[in-house]
């Protein structure tokens, strides 16, 4: 037995079905224009099923559907019967907890839980039916897909009457006119913003092209592309993504000057067509977008802020296109976020020739990293009081044909960019370790190898399992592991980099802070996390006056006050080598000591001469 809340006659139900009649329009063949309104209809409210509905004395019939089950189903189990009771919008979230639907035959046997329909009104004002949309999961419309459900009610309506009536009715001339204006908007315009869409911006900018080539106009375009919008949407939802973007589009037309262009391309890109730009006309809009753009959007009772990155081009010789000229700023907006985001840039050959290098490098790092093409170099750090060999620095190095002018540092970083730092980081713990067991099993009973580690790859939750899976696969002790950290402004506000470091040293895993003295976040870093090591850059080791020397006097007292080890790097002279004994360095680095060379074993490493000179003349 249904207990279906049956909808209440409207007072006009008479005359409602009179205006129904009068269409003449049911039990009637399909309309290829009304089944193409309710594609439209469907695709923009992104549900399965839609339907032109249209509610008779007893029933209601679907005039055209998308995927409906059925061609027609009682009045009194029909959402539409409700949906015409008033002008607006009926938006039913979820039928299945809503007493007017829940146990109806839609919802029970085919699975109907959303609803939005937009009333078919006639001439004359009654509702004869809808135009509805449906779906089999509970969710909501945003107030963009209601309005869009509303006009194209209203074009569906004047396809009806347009049957029916004759040609020299104005009221519905005037619906066809609307109908198709409607239409020709959304062939023109993004739906969520507004604003044009590509295929309006391309057309323009292609009607620029005779203009820009005789020189009678210089066409600009900006690029704009919002930065880690996709954190924005995993982090507060697409409801909030589509938020920033409205605004944002808003933002960017009302900078805009009054004959400019702005679309929205896709996503989170949009562009600013300047037909006829003077000398720094768009780098001065630039600059008024960024501090726009990065205003936070209120969403919810929630600030949202974003920045962009944007591309600067003009029509000059090598533009034939419009799509030359968009790729051109886009290219610019790339460089941009290579740069630190939240900022311009124009494009010039020399970003297109700084692009194409990072393209290319981005390249042959996967090359490399995807061939295996990568090993590791040792350099030695002895023992300013026993001349011994105590570690050896591991140092990333690659063999490849044809490789680019690139350091290790430029390698990693690139490596991060494209996302591939996990694969090296995974390499250089390894392989560091195979080889330092190698070299303990050699005779070299006290070494330790020392790995270099950026904040970022600090950061990746495998690293830890990665150190004691390379330890244990390699027998190596975790004493023989020493893990140098470079980046050390990042590091001193990443709370997982640093509870990562403090993992590692309870497994046993020594810890050096690297490049000490180049910034304040190193002092942070001491007062945070008990390093067994600090690592004076190279720039502090090389004396040129007392001053310098009174400095790096403190740096090392600094670190045996602290309970450190320290250690000095790029010593290239024997003076230099005779001054860090006597300020009292603990450990040298440098190529007047020993240069990078194979990590395997070597046959014997004797105390260095160098450092036994220091010791007989001391004595």
């Amino acid at each position: 037995m249904t207990r279906v809340m049956r909808a209440p006659i409207p007072t006009n139900e008479r005359e409602r079905l009179d205006a129904l009649m009068a269409l003449d329009v049911l039990d009637t063949p399909p309309d290829a224009r009304l089944d193409e309104i309710v594609g439209l209809a469907a695709d923009l409210c992104q549900t399965p099923i839609s339907a032109v509905s249209l509610v008779d004395t007893h029933r209601q019939w679907f005039k055209s559907h998308r995927n409906m089950p059925v061609d027609e189903t009682s009045r009194s189990e029909a959402f539409c019967a409700h949906a015409i009771l008033s002008e607006e919008v009926l938006v039913v979230e979820d039928a299945t907890s809503d007493p007017r639907f829940f146990d109806s035959s839609l919802v029970t046997e085919h699975g109907f839980r959303f609803y939005a329909g937009a009333p078919l009104i006639s001439a004359d004002g009654h509702a004869i039916g809808t135009l509805c949309v449906v779906d089999t999961v509970a969710r909501h419309l945003e107030h963009w897909q209601i309005k869009m459900l509303q006009i194209l009610a209203r074009q569906a309506m004047a396809q009806i009457r347009l049957r029916r009536l004759v040609d020299d009715h104005a009221d519905v001339l005037d619906d066809l006119d609307m109908a198709n204006r409607n239409l020709q908007f959304l062939s023109t315009h993004d739906p969520l913003t507004g604003v044009l869409n590509r295929r309006a911006i391309t057309d323009l900018l292609d009607g620029l092209a005779t203009a820009n080539a005789s020189g009678s106009v210089s066409t600009a375009v900006l690029f704009v592309d919002l930065d880690h919008f996709k954190d924005v949407n995993d982090a507060y939802g697409h409801d909030a993504g589509d938020r920033v973007l409205v605004t944002v589009a808003d933002r960017i037309h009302l900078g805009a000057r009054g004959d400019d262009a702005v679309a929205r391309l896709a996503s989170d890109e949009f562009v600013v067509v300047v037909p006829n730009a003077p000398a720094f006309a768009p780098e001065a809009l630039a600059r008024r977008l960024l501090q726009a753009i990065a205003v936070p959007v209120e969403h919810h009772g929630r600030s949202i802020s974003v920045t962009a990155s944007i591309g600067i081009a003009r029509w000059a010789d090598h533009v034939l296109s419009a799509g030359d000229l968009l790729r051109d700023a886009s290219a610019a907006m790339s460089y941009a976020k290579f740069e630190g985001r939240n900022r311009s840039v124009t494009f010039e050959d020399r970003v297109a020739s700084d692009l194409t290098r990072r393209l290319d490098t981005h390249a042959f790092v996967r090359h490399v990293v995807r061939e295996g093409a990568m090993r590791l170099d040792f350099q030695p750090l002895w023992s300013l009081s026993s001349g011994e060999v105590i570690a050896h620095e591991a140092l990333l190095r690659w063999d490849s044909p044809g490789a680019p002018e690139l350091s290790p540092a430029e390698f990693v970083a690139a490596a991060e960019d494209i996302g591939l730092v996990g694969e090296i980081t995974r390499f250089t713990i390894r392989e560091a370790c195979r080889l330092a067991a190698r070299r303990r099993a050699a005779g070299e009973l006290g070494a330790v190898v020392t790995v270099n580690l950026s904040a970022v790859q600090l950061e990746r939750d495998e690293v830890i399992l990665e150190v004691a899976s390379s330890l244990n696969d390699s027998g190596l002790d975790p004493s023989g592991l020493m893990l140098e950290l470079t980046e050390s402004a990042k590091l001193a506000g990443s709370g997982p980099g640093q509870a990562t470091l403090r993992e590692l040293q309870h497994m046993g895993v020594r810890v050096a802070l690297d490049d000490f003295g180049t910034g304040f976040a190193s002092l942070a870093l001491l007062r945070s996390f008990p390093f067994d090591y600090m690592k004076i850059d190279r720039s502090f080791v090389t004396v040129q006056s007392d001053a310098d020397r009174e400095v790096l006097r403190s740096l090392v007292q600094l670190g045996h006050s602290l309970g450190m080890m320290v250690i000095a790097e790029g010593i290239e002279e024997p003076a230099v080598l005779e001054q860090l004994r006597d300020l009292g360095c603990d450990v040298a680095q440098g190529y007047l000591l020993g240069r990078p060379g194979t990590g395997e074993p070597p046959h014997h490493m004797a105390p260095h001469p160098l450092i036994a000179r220091l010791d007989r003349s001391v004595r």
